[in-house]
């Protein structure tokens, strides 16, 4: 079995700069709002752990895909699909990027009475084209299994695109 070793960054630094009053000012004041995060390791010792690992590039068929996470998304070895199977464990980190060449949203959920809830119970995140979403997850969501599998991607654009790496642990 190979390991991994996610570094996940995330944060947000913007710089604003504040006019005072009607008066030329030569240095007005700056203030930065930031949330930064050190940079997330996912490995198998970690917690939450980092164990498996799934990545691709996915085109909708007829506005629609389901991903099952019991045989998902594997690499092609020497010409063989190599799925990978979550059974067992958490997705804990996970990003999702929207083709920015898609003309419609994609929107993530759910999928039907087997549905794995990536986005929490909150259900759904539309992705417009060239956005993207990020989650680290302190294996707060629920593990994989026969009946809690299924993650739908759909767009009203049939042929929408969009890349994806999951983490599970």
């Amino acid at each position: 079995m190979s390991t991994i070793q996610a570094n996940i960054g995330l944060g947000l630094q913007v710089a604003e700069t504040i006019p005072i009053g009607d008066a030329e000012v030569a240095s007005p004041p700056t203030v930065t709002h930031q949330i930064t995060d050190a940079v997330t390791l996912l490995n198998a010792s970690s917690t939450p752990p980092g164990a498996l690992v799934a990545s691709g590039s996915v085109t909708l068929s007829g506005g629609t895909t389901t991903l099952d996470l019991t045989e998902c998304l594997g690499p092609t070895v020497n010409s063989v699909p190599c799925p990978v199977n979550f059974t067992g464990k958490k997705i804990n980190a996970y990003k999702i990027r929207a083709n920015p060449n898609n003309t419609q949203p994609i929107t993530v959920q759910a999928a039907g009475s087997n549905g794995y809830l990536l986005l929490g119970t909150s259900g759904l995140m539309e992705l417009w084209p060239g956005d993207s979403c990020e989650h680290v997850h302190n294996a707060s969501l629920p593990t994989v299994s026969s009946t809690t599998k299924a993650i739908t991607v759909t767009s009203s654009m049939t042929a929408a695109q969009f890349d994806i790496i999951l983490v599970g642990g």
